[in-house]
This record gives structure tokens, sequence and C-alpha cells, in this order.
């Protein structure tokens, strides 16, 4: 009888074992609790059923889909968080994310909570499938949260995995990009699988339909914003033949603008995608989208310009039909602006569209307008070719900046205000901008500037050259050479090497570096006008060397193809004389010669001409050369011989250009001798019979 007990004892101990085993197994293939289930097992302690979990996580769901703030929101999550299954971990990220502002206070957000779950999540990540991973990382994109526990390291190496993304919903896969990008993932291999998916939905014509406008717009850009648009994860080329699948009259207004900017930020300048959207608005309407989503339409066709006349008029016509109509009232100033630099960016200038805005910009005042607007105001004034100060905004502009004093504005916009009232015609002399900059500059310096404000500002004072600058000059590249020179654009490192060239200080071991090893990048990338003027900062400083001979052919091919002032050409021939180069093309020294045997017609030089042989009684100014650089300064270059070596006579303008010309000369062998244009007189003792000396690199 006893066996028979003992039997029965075991026999029940193994049933309830085994039961268990069986739940141990089943919620593990139904992938619910977070908890181990050893708690279960029989134990000698007592049991307290006020510990055990909450087993009824369809009520959890409920629970966190009914609650309408984040204190009910976390409650729930406090209350039931040993219970949550991964249904449970995907709805509580997606209602965090829709019921979080960005002015929610963090004390209403439990940080460690939070961060558990993550933690946890990223453990188990493999029971997740793809659309609840992009549920999660969508919620945390939302709330901002880029400390993640690692949870977004996890899905990338989940989105790595072979087969990943099979039959995965496109809603699903534009989350998981848009998130990526705002979480901050560069992923590179991310992106490309991402990629490389979407080329296979659409190769296989599987799936397209599913692809929404709203699932292209995010794509597109979180590709753009991640800077992933390269040919190894290019998407572009993709989203393009969908759209063309497709008719647009499906699509959001928010989205065609959102796309638009995707393809003009990621540089895709020559797809259909633009002639595409100008037909479809000109057939329907401009009315169906907000002035937001208007002004970032002008801006992509701006970019798409490239600093060109824009090729799609149309798109601009229909723009200006459409402003005439439109009231304008709901446009804010923001708005307002942004279309202006949106339309003179694409040198559509003094067109009804432009007048109109300037007018009702004129209309409502810029007093109120915040230093950024201002900013952009002064820029499209600029780009719109608008002298100053003929324009009467200019006027305004400038008293408004100074009232609010140059400490309230960041380091980035003064030297962007500088640039533009300079490209607008103002001058040191002119501009109580200027003379404020200058002085506030020199009190405060120039380590707040990052490396564009120091070009720009340096730039800027060097077409205003002054004695009275030196101070400032070196300031600036004394910063210059202190900094990292692998950071500087094309376009900066041919302003700090002319700004060198001018103070007749020598290049930076940092600067010297950079060009030389970096040469085949300049001439690849840098606009043909900056390469030009790196090559003749060079040639005046005498660091010629430091082009190398294999990158020559490179460059003289862009320079064929390209079209420039006579005075870049002769630039451009001198250092071509200097490195003794056999390749200078033909049109170079064809259109230097040129240059230098007609710009003595010039009516100012023989007005110069006529005040010098007044000042100068007997001298012969018979067959004198006028030299007339690009931005519209002249300078006379007489070249008069003598018994030791030649003087030349150089009008002082207060230029850049006078400045660099002058010390080529010295270099040269020439004494110079400045002619003030204030009394055109001369600093020359001897008196002879003035001709025609050409230079020994013109001969």
């Amino acid at each position: 009888m006893l066996q028979g007990r003992l039997n029965a004892l075991s026999k029940k101990q193994n049933l309830s074992t085994l039961l268990v085993k069986k739940l141990s197994v089943d919620r593990t293939n139904k992938l619910v609790p977070f908890r181990a289930f050893a708690q279960f097992t029989r134990s000698n302690s007592p049991r307290d059923h006020s510990k055990r979990p909450q087993r009824d996580n369809s009520g959890i769901n409920n629970q966190l889909t009914k609650a309408q703030s984040l204190q009910q929101l976390m409650a729930v999550h406090e209350q039931n968080r040993h219970s949550f299954n991964i249904v449970n971990t995907t709805t509580f990220f997606n209602r965090l994310g829709k019921l979080y502002s960005p002015k929610t206070e963090l004390k209403e957000l439990d940080d460690m909570a939070i961060h558990d779950l993550l933690a946890h999540t990223a453990k188990i990540i493999q029971r997740f499938n793809i659309c609840g991973l992009s549920t999660i990382a969508h919620g945390l994109a939302k709330i901002q949260r880029t400390e993640d526990a690692g949870f977004f390291n996890a899905v990338v190496e989940r989105v790595l995995a072979p087969n990943s993304l099979e039959n995965t919903p496109s809603i699903c896969i534009s989350n998981l990009v848009w998130s990526a990008e705002k979480l901050g993932c560069r992923n590179r291999a991310f992106y490309t699988k991402i990629a490389k998916h979407m080329r296979d939905v659409l190769k296989n014509g599987e799936q397209i339909d599913e692809y929404s406008s709203l699932a292209l717009s995010n794509i597109s850009m979180s590709f753009a914003k991640a800077n992933m648009s390269d040919k190894h994860c290019n998407v572009y080329d993709t989203i393009e033949r969908m759209i063309l699948k497709k008719d647009l009259i499906s699509f959001e207004p928010q989205h065609i603008s959102n796309i638009l900017w995707a393809f003009s930020s990621a540089r895709r300048l020559k797809s259909p995608i633009y002639s595409i959207i100008e037909t479809f608005v000109e057939t329907t309407t401009l009315e169906q989208y907000n002035p937001i989503h208007l002004a970032s339409m002008v801006s992509s066709y701006a970019k798409q310009a490239d600093d060109q006349p824009t090729k799609y008029i149309q798109f601009f016509n229909t723009l200006e039909k459409h402003l005439a109509q439109a009231n304008l009232e709901p446009f804010t100033a923001d708005i307002l602006v942004h279309l202006l630099r949106g339309i003179t960016k694409a040198n559509q200038r003094e067109t009804p569209g432009t007048l109109l805005l300037l007018n009702e910009i004129d209309r409502r005042g810029i007093m109120k307008f915040r230093n950024q607007n201002l900013v952009i105001l002064a820029w499209s004034l600029a780009h719109a070719k608008m002298p100053y100060p003929a324009n009467e905004l200019y006027i305004k502009l400038e008293k408004i900046i100074v009232s609010r004093g140059l400490a309230s504005f960041r380091p980035t916009e003064l030297s962007a205000l500088a640039l533009n009232f300079h490209k607008a015609g103002a001058t040191l002399e002119s501009s109580p901008y200027f003379k404020l900059l200058l002085v506030h500059l020199q009190k405060s310096g120039v380590k707040k500037l990052d490396n564009e404000g120091l070009s720009n500002v340096l730039w800027t004072f060097l077409q205003n050259y002054n004695v009275e600058l030196e101070s400032l000059f070196t300031l600036v590249l004394d910063e210059v050479s202190s900094r990292d020179a692998n950071n500087f654009t094309p376009s900066a490192i041919a302003n700090f090497t002319i700004g060198f060239a001018s103070s007749n200080k020598e290049l930076p071991p940092n600067l010297k570096e950079h060009i030389s090893s970096q040469m085949e990048m300049l001439v690849s990338k840098s606009k043909v006008s900056d390469l030009v003027q790196l090559l003749w900062g060079l040639t005046v400083l005498d660091q010629t060397s430091l082009v190398p001979k294999h990158v020559l052919p490179e460059l003289w091919t862009k320079v064929s193809r390209s079209t420039l002032t006579d005075a870049e050409y002769f630039n451009l021939y001198r250092f071509g004389i200097e490195i003794d180069d056999v390749l200078v093309p033909e049109v170079v020294t064809e259109k230097s010669k040129w240059y230098i045997e007609n710009e003595a017609n010039d009516d100012l030089m023989k007005s110069l001409q006529n005040e010098v042989i007044t000042t100068l009684g007997e001298l012969s100014l018979n067959g004198s050369k006028n030299v007339q650089l690009d931005g519209g300064y002249t300078i006379g270059v007489l070249f008069l011989p003598s018994n030791e070596k030649p003087v030349a006579i150089q009008l002082n303008n207060m230029s850049v250009n006078s400045v660099l010309e002058s010390r080529y000369l010295k270099k040269h062998g020439y004494d110079v001798a400045q002619l003030d244009p204030a009394t055109w007189s001369a600093s020359i003792d001897k008196k002879s019979t003035l001709k025609n000396h050409l230079p020994k690199y013109l001969q």
C-alpha cells in the first residue's frame, strides 16, 4: 500500500513537471512572456499571489491603446511590465510616439523603465518581425530618443540577415528607413540592403502599388538626409521608375514637395522628376499646396538650377500666376523670404513674382523679422542684382541690423550679411554695417566664425582692401593656420590662398600640405572661378610647385570647356608660364594677348592718361597698357624703363586685385609706384619718356 502511494505521488510529480515544461515551450513558441517560468514549479515556500504575473496580454494591450496621456501610458507599463509580450512592447512604443510632443516634460517619462524595456527587446530581437521592429523604432524616433540601449544596432543586424526583408510591407520599410535616419543610423550596409530590396520589388513587379506617395516620400527624404545617395546604395533610380508607373493625381501635395526636396538635395539634378512635376502642376493647380510646401518646391527647383538660369521656366510662370491671384496673408515672413530666395536663386530676377514678393515684404515691414530672415532677405536682394543702396530695403535692413547690435546675430549670420552686402556693391566707406562689423571683429576676434564664415569675412574685406585692415587679415589668417585644412571647402581654400598672397604672408603648413595632397580633388570639384583664383594665388606666392604635373591635363581640359573672363585667362596664362607648361591651351594664350593689347582703349584709361599727362608734364604715355580686372576694377599698369630696372605705375584703387598685381610685379623685379586716384600724382623722381615695356612673361 505504501509503495502504491509512492508510485502515485511520483506519477503526479512527473505530470506536474511535464506540464510546466509544456507551458514553457508553448509560451516560448508564442513569443509571449518576458519572465522565466521556473517560478511556477512547486516550492515549499508559501505562494504570494499578489506578485503573480498578469497573463491577460490582450487586456494589457487594450489598456495601452486607450491611454490618452503619457502618465496613463507609463502607469499601465509600471503595473504590467513583468507580463509584457512582444505585442504589448510594440503597442507601448507606438502609443509613446503618438502621445509624445516636444513640450513634454522629461519627468513624465520613466527613463530607466524605457531603457530596460529597450535592452530586453534587443536581447530577444529575433522574436520580433520587421514590422514590429519598425513600429518600435518609429516610436523612438518620434520621442527623439537616440540612447536606446543597443536596440537599433540589433535592428540593423537583423535587417542585414539573409532574406530578412522578404514580403515586408512598404509601410514597414518606410517607417524603418525614416526612423533609422532620425535615430542617427549611418550604416551604409543597412541603406544598401534597403535599396536592393526596393530594386527587387521593382524587378519582380510585386508590391509596387503598395508603395504609396507617403512611403516614397519618407524613403527618398531619409536617404538624402543620411547622405546615402551614392552609387553603392542609390535608391533614386528605383523611386524614379516607381513614380513613372504611377499617376501623380494620387499623390498628396506634401509628398510631391518632399520628393522634389529629396531629389534636389541628393543632387539628382538631371532626373525627369522635375519635368514630370512641372507638367503636373501646370495642368492642375498650385492651390492645393500650402505655403510651406510651395516654398519647398521653389527651393528644390532653385537647387536644380545649380546657380544657372533654370530651364524649368514653365514652373516659375505657373508660380507667378498663382502668387498674383493668391491671398498672401497666410504667408508668414519665413515663407515670403524663402520664396524670394528660391526665385532669385533660379536666376528669375526682376520678374513680376520677385517684385510682388518684395512689395509684400516692404508693405508688412521687416522690423519684426527674425535675424535669419534678415540674412535671407539680404541674400535675395544681392542675387536679384539690386544695387546697394538703390533699393530702400537695403537702408531699412541696415538700420535694423545696426539697432539690434551685432552681438545679437550668430557669427555665421554676420559673415553671410557681409558677403551679400558686398555682392550688392556696398563698401567699407558706404556701408554702416561694414564699419560696425570691422570694429566688432577686431574687438571680439574671429574664433567663433566657422570655416565658411572665415572665408566670407576674409573675401569681403579683401574686396575693400585697405592698410587699416591688415590687423583683421592677420587675425583671420592666424586662425586659418590653426585649423584642419581638410575641413575647408574648395572655395575657402581659394579664398585663404588669395588672403595669404595679398598679405604677403607665406602659406602655413596645413594649407600647403592640403593643397599638395588634394590638388587632384580640387581640380575635379572646384568651380573654375575658384580654381583660377587658387592658381593665381599660388603664382603670386611662388608656390606653383604644389601643383603636381599629373593634374595639368585635367586642369587644362576643364579650362578649355569653360567660359572665363579675360582677366582669368590672363592669370591662368601667367600660372602656365611659371610652371613652364607647354600644354597651356591656345585659347588661354590668345585671350591673354588680346587682353593686354586691347584694354588700353578703355575710356577710363584715356581719362587717367589725360590726368597723368597734366600732372607729370612732358611725360608721354604712348603705348601704355591697362589691365581691366574682373569685377570692374581698373589698374593702370604703366611701365617706365630705367637704368636699373623698370617701374610700374599702378592706379591705387584699394582692391585686392591691385595688391596681387603689385606683389606679382615686384616678384618679377619691378618697382611699383602707386598712383593716388585722389590727386593723380605719382612718386617718380626721374622724368623721362614713358613707353610700353611689356614684362618678360608677355614678350
